[in-house]
């Protein structure tokens, strides 16, 4: 398991029974990316540090925009493993695991008109863009359809 060893120890408790606390190791873990939370760009972590010898804990919550960009990073990681072990375990029916791409913005091709040239518009979660090509006398409007959200994701792994 990973361990983050303290520098100089930390001593905490009272004083008829104080603890020294030297390293810690991430025993909670619980991230959130609710419907309420998502579209604000932010997701819930929760998580709890315990020192190994002693067994002191300190609990550690988070809920802005970094707690999203983390898991943008780590989520699929973790997703995956958690489903290899459900699906290992037996305890998901047959199914297929995929990875949605990111409901981030995206240039798209709207349309081609027959000189050879290319107008593109950009497509965000929830908001229509449209594109007009314009080629000698015809004018051809186009419009991109809303990309779709990527479903919320809660994990919790206790240890």
């Amino acid at each position: 398991m990973t361990t983050y060893t303290l520098t100089t120890p930390i001593t905490l408790g009272t004083l008829s029974n104080p603890v020294t606390v030297s390293s810690l190791q991430l025993t909670t873990l619980q991230y959130t990316s609710t419907p309420a939370l998502a579209p604000i760009g932010t997701g819930t972590l929760a998580l709890t540090l315990t020192d190994p010898k002693t067994g002191a804990q300190e609990s550690i919550s988070y809920q802005d925009a970094s707690v999203l960009a983390m898991w943008k990073t780590i989520g699929d990681t973790i997703a995956q493993a958690v489903f290899a072990k459900l699906i290992a375990d037996g305890k998901l029916p047959a199914g297929t695991l995929a990875t949605v791409a990111d409901p981030a913005p995206v240039t798209t091709v709207v349309s081609t008109p027959t000189t050879g040239t290319t107008t593109t518009g950009t497509t965000t979660t929830g908001t229509t863009t449209a594109a007009t090509t314009t080629t000698g006398t015809t004018t051809t409007p186009t419009t991109t359809a809303p990309a779709t959200p990527v479903a919320s994701a809660a994990v919790v792994a206790t240890a």
